[in-house]
């Protein structure tokens, strides 16, 4: 009985295990080829529907129809060192993360005099549509790094202008939740499975984006943006009787691909005689919202048909297993980002950022294992100007590509218990970013 009821446990967790998670691959490297060459200072200098992200009222920054679609790579090279290792909880380390984008933004006319314009944007990982991971707590992970946030996205937005200076946006970011439920009856003494239902449903969730810019002159322009916090959430439990034994009851739940409350001030500053853009954002990442990384999961058995056999129907539970809840304890940090474009000509601008991050981490000292370290980024880009190659119309297309390096700097952990099976922990290495944004004026 007691091997039986092992390897229905065994069965129930291979079936719900979900297969990545965490933060939002733009709000690590930025959104679009420009912001990405001048580290993500975009919250006061990003138009056309890369506003969507950054600050929606800047959706009017620019008077024309603007369609466009780009591309993101980002190779990591992370190194997670342990003094000892622990059989089955290898250090997992991050692979690469890829996606890409569509987006289209306009001005309306007509009664709204082009005071009032939209936005639309669809981000698609490259390979899979969402994926999530659920690790164990106890195995060393990179926690703001591990699949990047590999999900299906979709944003919107609204700008309207209140005034020549003043100008509003509102927007969201829309991702899925997923749930379900799963019910099997079998009989070991006919090795047969009677009953077998499954209900997967993927549900909406959104989260809020709002902006306000205003121009504070003719080569001033300032902006502040807040983005609400979202996650995918996921809960699916099943269900199994054993008509010779009892009920199996087994649920996994938790939060994945989080990202935290923000909010950014921008400010960007044009010097029009030597053709340079100076464009700065301070933003404020709220991780003490962030829910317990691991999944949280549950399972119980018990003996109701063995008590019903012998006269009795008050089942007890002769497993009932729970995962310990680990909280994360992450902090609040401020991250500091410059960025500079100089156009050297009317098809040619040059561009180049800095950035730093925090660890909004703290030391991975107890139980858990999640690891992070203070960030340092470097970026260059470029953006050039053609003409239409389809002839179709006399506004040029643009390309624009960028590279950043984001520079882990080492931190090393050492454990509260002496005797802790991992010893000393440390975390270090570089991300290499790279993006393509090719976008056309109607």
């Amino acid at each position: 009985m007691r091997r039986t009821a092992c390897a229905l446990v065994v069965v129930a967790a291979c079936c719900v295990a979900p297969p990545a998670a965490t933060a939002s691959v733009f709000e690590l490297y930025g959104f679009g080829a420009r912001a990405v060459s001048m580290a993500g200072a975009g919250d006061a200098s990003e138009g056309d529907y890369f506003a969507l992200f950054y600050n929606p009222s800047n959706l009017l920054m620019n008077r024309d129809v603007r369609v466009g679609l780009g591309f993101d790579y980002v190779g990591v090279g992370y190194r997670i060192e342990t003094t000892n290792q622990v059989s089955g909880l290898a250090p997992a380390q991050p692979g690469y993360n890829s996606g890409a984008h569509i987006g289209v933004s306009s001005p309306i006319g007509g009664i709204f005099n082009d005071k009032l314009a939209f936005g639309l944007a669809f981000y698609v990982p490259v390979g899979h549509v969402t994926r999530i991971d659920a690790l164990d707590y106890r195995r060393p992970q990179a926690y703001l790094y591990h699949a990047l946030g590999d999900a299906l996205s979709v944003y919107g937005g609204l700008a309207y202008e209140f005034a020549p200076w003043l100008s509003v946006g509102v927007g969201a970011r829309l991702m899925a939740d997923l749930g379900g439920t799963a019910a099997i009856d079998l009989s070991l003494v006919d090795r047969r499975i009677e009953r077998k239902d499954l209900l997967l449903e993927l549900t909406g969730r959104v989260a809020p984006v709002l902006g306000i810019s205003s121009r504070m002159g003719p080569t001033t322009r300032v902006g502040l943006t807040y983005r609400g916090p979202i996650s995918v959430d996921y809960r699916i439990p099943i269900d199994v009787l054993v008509r010779e034994l009892g009920a199996l009851a087994f649920e996994i739940q938790g939060r994945a691909i989080y990202s935290p409350p923000v909010l950014s001030a921008g400010l960007a500053q044009e010097i029009p005689a030597i053709g340079l853009l100076v464009s700065a954002a301070l933003t404020a990442q709220l991780w003490s919202h962030a829910p317990p990384p691991a999944a949280s999961a549950t399972l119980t058995l018990d003996d109701r048909r063995l008590r019903i056999d012998r006269g009795s129907n008050t089942p007890q539970n002769v497993i009932d297993v729970r995962t310990p809840r680990v909280s994360l304890d992450a902090r609040d940090i401020l991250i500091p980002k410059l960025g500079l474009e100089w156009r050297t000509t009317p098809w040619l601008a040059l561009r180049c950022g800095a950035a730093y991050r925090p660890t909004p981490v703290p030391r991975a000292t107890e139980q858990g294992n999640y690891l992070d370290a203070p960030a340092l980024t470097a970026t260059l880009g470029a953006g050039l100007s053609l003409e239409d190659p389809m002839e179709v119309h006399h506004k040029p297309v643009t390309v624009d590509v960028a590279a950043g390096l984001t520079h882990l700097l080492r931190r090393t952990v050492l454990k509260s218990d002496p005797a802790d099976p991992f010893g000393a922990t440390s975390f270090s290495g570089d991300a290499l970013h790279l993006s393509v944004t090719l976008h056309h004026e109607f």
